[in-house]
């Protein structure tokens, strides 16, 4: 029994060696070289190649400077090649932009309990000005507190808190203006 146990895990850390190796690779070439050298399917192998490619796009607009909005969809993008591959157990998640409006306005809700009133009061006001169910930001911003959600959306939310940090009440509720909250159905 014990022996099972230390060769599960034997084959989890050389797991965690070879993707923090995918990880630090330079260059793309290398990614896929690396990948090639651990033995991937060649579907994922594909998806390597096309989540380098995107990540070139991504690096060349914000070398560039180009608008949040691009990001997004590289983002989108990204996470719909990695959920093509390997698909997680469960129901599908949502789409990106939906869970970066989401993550965004938790991160309003944060910002807004820093000031007088309650957690539900400001998830009531943003929620009720997005036409969105309480139930369902209030539930979005507590995976995001518990960081049981992708890795994308807590990138999100934390760059959004500190955007919020700086702002009045009023501010936030300009910046929250901008956001659009994708129709799901």
């Amino acid at each position: 029994m014990n022996k099972d146990a230390d060769s599960k895990r034997k084959l989890a850390k050389q797991a965690i060696e070879k993707a923090s190796m995918l990880v630090q690779a330079s260059t793309p070439k290398q990614a896929i070289a690396l990948a090639r050298k651990f033995g991937l399917p060649s579907d994922k192998l594909a998806a390597i190649e096309r989540l380098t490619q995107l990540l070139k796009v991504d690096r060349f607009l914000k070398k560039h400077n180009a608008p949040e909005e691009l990001h997004v969809i590289m983002l989108d993008l990204a996470s719909d090649i990695v959920a093509a591959v390997d698909r997680p157990a469960g129901r599908k998640p949502r789409r990106m932009p939906y869970r970066y409006a989401l993550a965004t306005l938790a991160a309003a809700v944060t910002a807004l309990t820093k000031s007088r009133r309650g957690v539900d009061a400001a998830i009531a006001e943003i929620a009720v000005r997005h036409d969105l169910a309480r139930k369902e930001l209030k539930d979005f911003r507590d995976r995001l507190i518990r960081k049981k959600v992708d890795v994308y959306s807590r990138h999100i939310y934390e760059r959004a808190l500190t955007n919020f940090a700086r702002k009045s009440r009023a501010e936030i509720f300009a910046s929250l203006k901008e956001i659009y909250v994708p129709n799901l159905s």
